[in-house]
């Protein structure tokens, strides 16, 4: 009889085998995260950081979409990333935050709200 598990763990470590995200602290929401996105521009490779608070997170087979949100100049800011992609050099856990829900899209109405 094949053991599933086993083999479905050794086809997951053969195929994650070249990236760098895998072995850290797993990435919940209500994680502040910043995270290292390398950008081409022309022949040129630069690495450009961003930093936000992830307020979902998605899976598939192999794969995990994390949704990012920060607010850059008085403006809500979203960036769904591929937590395995190549285009990702470096994923750091900055600040954890204690949340009850799985998807936090009620933070895109706080900024809303005028204060009296």
């Amino acid at each position: 009889m094949v053991n599933y598990l086993s083999l479905k763990n050794n086809i997951s470590s053969n195929l994650f085998s070249g990236h760098n995200n895998i072995n850290q602290e797993p990435i919940c929401v209500g994680d502040y995260i910043r995270f290292g996105l390398l950008i081409t521009e022309g022949t040129k490779e630069r690495t450009q950081n961003c930093e936000g608070l992830v307020i979902a997170k998605r899976f598939s087979n192999t794969c995990c979409n994390l949704t990012v949100r920060t607010v850059f100049q008085g403006i809500g800011v979203e960036r769904t990333i591929s937590l395995f992609s190549p285009k990702i050099s470096k994923i750091k856990i900055l600040k954890h935050y204690k949340v009850r829900r799985a998807k936090l899209y009620y933070l895109r109405r706080k900024e809303n709200v005028k204060k009296k």
